[in-house]
């Protein structure tokens, strides 16, 4: 076996170079720990590499980098295509490694395909996992040695694990030069990709990363400004993506903005910001730097909904921000809402129509343009609304509804299908039995009918996930994962609060 490490990413290498993780572990590995590391991507079902890689069945360690759940039968396949063992328990080598916030949230889905899930973040526990290149011996008695380190699920004898975490930005390592190969183009185009924040501590009930990565930690502006410097040099790169759960939460946020902006001369892109942080001095700064489209999500034009969300936004505030950024030289601005929310009614969603009709007007009478998405309500599990469950035929019914009143305004409206949310509510909640539906997935490929096969031919169903859960239930992840800041008593009361502001008792939130 080849001592080097193996780093898959199960898509295209235009959605991986856009992804801090991508650059930042497999950077670490290479550049700091002097590990060769062999980077491959999942194109158009087939392995790709630009590192005249080896064979990966033949390296000793592959670490996976899974950002979202809809990649995990990617996950399978990329093991399958590679000629890889895809069942844990069977596989000698390569020891295979998982991470990212779905798993760190819940592990379960693909317990029985990985040997090891990285719960929390990756920095306190890559020297141990990249010490593993070196083990030549059974994977058993290499992984033994691993049984005591937090932040670290080991599959094949899983214990409780307390989830990791870096407490200090400032002084964490983060990647000046980027993996940029190939004349791929990423999606935010060729830029510095500069982390701000970690975490997030507003406790929006319906956030997976705001919940699983508490607490909110900030780089100074110090740091900042020397990443920006390095990274844009040694990349030879005239533009910077920032990285942040919410931009301007960190106090130094307009400071590294405007250095970027107005002393370096640079492109900027700001990802989605809260609309309540937004000024006509930071909307103008954002505009100065090249940037054209600003999203903001405002989720709902139901304050009810709001609250219920722990994220209530006034549509006076959401205009004011649309026509100063249209004002500032922004063209065109992105909502992003949520909808099919148990326990609405038909003036919450009238109130959502009325907010989007106003932001069109206005945008409209100023020559700009806008754009809406739409997205159902996801439970996600280590948030207050994993009890919550998901009901096709009622995300279907609202959000016809919502769909049918908003294209009588006549906005670009792009919406998530109830199908393909309720398989992201599915692989998100699923227990270690999905994982045997995730491999047959992975390896056969197919769409919404496929899962539901698979599923009875082993007896299941969505709905045995699905199907909403009393509060004094333990999601079989509780069982699991430790942290710190959220335990399962905080969750219940802050779904309880959600069911009471939306008068939902435990016989009515799945209707």
């Amino acid at each position: 076996m080849l001592k080097a490490v193996g780093f898959f990413y199960p898509g295209p290498p235009h959605v991986a170079y856009s992804s801090l993780a991508f650059h930042m572990i497999g950077n670490y590995i290479s550049d700091v720990l002097k590990v060769p590391v062999y980077r491959y991507f999942l194109e158009e079902n087939d392995i790709i590499s630009f590192d005249r890689a080896p064979d990966p069945s033949k390296l000793n360690l592959i670490f996976v980098s899974i950002p979202f759940e809809s990649l995990y039968p990617s996950v399978v396949e990329m093991l399958y295509r590679a000629g890889i063992q895809l069942f844990s328990k069977k596989r000698r080598q390569p020891i295979v490694i998982g991470g990212g916030p779905p798993l760190s949230a819940n592990p379960l889905p693909l317990k029985e395909v990985l040997d090891v899930i990285v719960i929390g973040e990756a920095e306190p526990v890559l020297d141990d996992l990249v010490d593993l290149v070196d083990c030549n011996i059974n994977k058993r008695i290499c992984l033994e040695g691993l049984s005591d380190k937090e932040g670290l699920f080991l599959t094949e004898e899983p214990n409780l694990t307390k989830q990791v975490y870096v407490k200090d930005l400032n002084k964490v390592w983060h990647p000046v030069k980027l993996y940029l190969k190939g004349g791929i183009e990423p999606i935010w185009g060729r830029s510095y990709l500069l982390e701000t924040s970690r975490g997030c501590g507003r406790g929006c009930r319906f956030c997976l990363e705001g919940f699983t990565f508490r607490p909110p930690r900030y780089r100074s502006f110090e740091v900042l400004r020397n990443l920006a410097i390095k990274g844009i040099n040694v990349n030879r790169l005239t533009k910077i993506s920032f990285y942040s759960l919410s931009f301007f939460d960190n106090p130094k946020a307009e400071d590294i903005l405007a250095f970027a902006v107005n002393d370096l001369g640079l492109e900027i892109s700001v990802p989605s910001m809260r609309v309540e942080t937004l000024t006509p001095g930071r909307l103008r700064l954002i505009a100065r730097g090249g940037q054209r489209s600003i999203s903001i999500a405002p989720e709902t034009g139901s304050c009810r909904i709001g609250r219920a969300f722990k994220k209530c936004i006034e549509k006076d505030l959401v205009i004011n921000v649309i026509e100063e950024a249209i004002e500032a030289g922004i063209r065109s601005v992105k909502l992003y809402l949520i909808a099919a929310v148990p326990g609405e009614n038909d003036k919450d969603l009238n109130e959502t129509v009325r907010l989007v009709e106003l932001a069109s007007k206005k945008i409209r009478t100023l020559g700009g343009l806008l754009k809406v998405s739409v997205n159902p309500l996801i439970p996600k599990p280590y948030t207050p609304l994993q009890w919550l469950g998901f009901n096709r035929k009622f995300v279907e019914k609202r959000l016809r509804e919502l769909v049918k009143a908003l294209k009588k305004i006549g906005v670009d409206i792009r919406v998530y299908g109830a199908k393909q949310a309720q398989i992201q509510a599915l692989l998100a909640l699923g227990d270690e039995r999905l994982s045997n539906i995730i491999v047959d997935w992975g390896v056969k490929g197919g769409g919404f009918n496929v899962i539901n096969n698979l599923l009875r031919k082993r007896g299941l169903s969505i709905e045995t996930y699905l199907d909403s859960k009393d509060p004094n239930y333990e999601p079989p992840w509780h069982k699991y994962i430790f942290n710190e800041f959220v335990d399962i008593n905080l969750l219940r009361k802050e779904f309880k609060a959600f069911l009471k502001i939306l008068s939902l008792d435990d016989t009515k939130w799945n209707s």
